[in-house]
Order: structure tokens, then sequence, then C-alpha cells
């Protein structure tokens, strides 16, 4: 009997430690639970707050990429206006003489080549409005102030007359339109005179992209704002700005 009842107690005993094992369990899986929802939450929360920050940055960043990039449309804006400007000018001289596009011509070029240039008389020019003056006219230039196309027919005749003078040995002919020149009568033009042993450089306006003679007038800006403002109402502090503006091109000097 008192076996019996140990056991009993034994038993009794072993149901009690178990059933406060699986309380005890129950407790550390509820804490466990209630915890390991505290760090979810805390995770999710930081991960919201490190989303909307990167939203901010991202958006700051797309701000500033846009605020860029009007910057610069506003700035080409600018600058084409400013060129515009330029052309303007240069189309206000007379299209003849040394006080005009052709001493113009004259003077940038004495200024770029260390050479001088004389300007043609008028009459028969033999094809030419200028050349180098000391070599026998190795250089030669025709200067052409035109609001439109320049027709080939201008150009190709002179290569002809060129081509018939004896007096002089030309090997480079410029040709500067304030006007566009189409790119087939350039390569035309070129194809004639390399006939003749002479090259052609067309230094045109187009109506799109940096103008050549633009270029060409920026490469000794002292020299044709001074010129410029000499002999039309225009300043020659404005003059050197839209100069400027053709140096500060991202194409001027490739």
């Amino acid at each position: 009997m008192g076996g019996y009842i140990n056991n009993f107690e034994k038993s009794i005993l072993f149901s009690a430690e178990r059933g406060g094992l699986d309380l005890v369990n129950q407790l550390v899986s509820v804490v466990v639970c209630t915890a390991g929802g505290n760090i979810v939450a805390s995770a999710l929360s930081l991960r919201a707050q490190l989303a909307s920050t990167r939203e901010k940055t991202d958006a700051e960043r797309e701000r500033r990429q846009a605020s860029a990039r009007i910057g610069e449309v506003r700035n080409t804006q600018k600058m084409t206006a400013l060129i515009e400007g330029l052309r303007e000018n240069v189309r206000k001289l007379k299209p003849d003489g040394d006080d005009g596009f052709e001493g113009l011509m004259a003077a940038v070029l004495t200024d770029l080549t260390r050479r001088s240039f004389a300007i043609a008389s008028s009459g028969s020019q033999r094809g030419r409005d200028g050349q180098s003056a000391l070599d026998r006219g190795v250089v030669l230039f025709e200067a052409k102030r035109y609001d439109d196309t320049l027709p080939k027919e201008k150009i190709l005749t002179k290569i002809t007359e060129i081509a018939g003078d004896t007096e002089s040995t030309p090997e480079l002919f410029i040709v500067g339109a304030t006007g566009p020149i189409w790119a087939q009568h350039i390569s035309l033009m070129q194809s004639a005179a390399r006939r003749f042993g002479m090259v052609v450089m067309a230094l045109s306006w187009p109506e799109t992209g940096l103008p050549d003679l633009a270029v060409f007038l920026a490469m000794a800006p002292d020299v044709s704002a001074e010129f410029i403002a000499r002999h039309i109402s225009v300043s020659q502090s404005e003059l050197l700005l839209q100069l400027n503006a053709v140096q500060s091109a991202q194409v001027f000097g490739s």
C-alpha cells in the first residue's frame, strides 16, 4: 500500500512538474513571440523610414537634375540668341570695301595668319575680293554678305576666273558667307578647285549648329569686335559678349 502511495505521489509530482514546464514553455513562447513582434514592428518601421529617406533623396536628386537641365536649356537659348545677335551685327556692315564685310575678312585673316591681306579694287577682281599681299596671292578670299543661301554659281564662276589668272599662284580659296551654303555645293566647289591644285574652305552661317564664320571671327575676338564696332552702331563690349558665346560653345575648338 505504501509503495502504491509513493508511486502515486511521484506520478502526481511528475505531472505537476511537467505541467509547470509546459506552462513555462508557453510563457517563454509568449515572451519570444511578443519580443519577435516588437522586433518585426521595429524592422518594418525602420524599413519605412529608410524607404521614405530614399524617396526623398531620389526626389531631391531628380529635382536637381531637372533644375540643371532647365539651366542648360536656358543657357543654350541665351548663347543662341547672342550668336544670332552677332550675325545681325555682321550683316549691318557694308558688303564690300575696306570698311565693309570684305574689310572684316581681311582684318581677321591678317591677325590669324600674321600676313597682310589686301582688298581687290572695284572692277575686274579676277575671281577674288582680296588676297594675301606679299606672296602673289597664295591665299585668296571671297566675302559674301548674304541673308539667304549662297548660290553655287556665285562661287563656281569665281573658281573659273581664278584658274584663268596667270599672275597669281593660289593654293587656298576662302569663301566667307553670312548665309548658309548647301553641303553639296561646297563639295562641288571643292572638286572644281582641286582640278586647279587649289583648296576651298567654306565659312558659312547655316541655320543650325555652330556657324563656321562665327568660329572664324571668334578666333580673333578683339580684332573682330573693334572692326565691327568702328563701322556700325554697336558697342565693342556687346560684340565681345557675343563672340565669347561662340567660344563657350562645346564644339568650339574641337
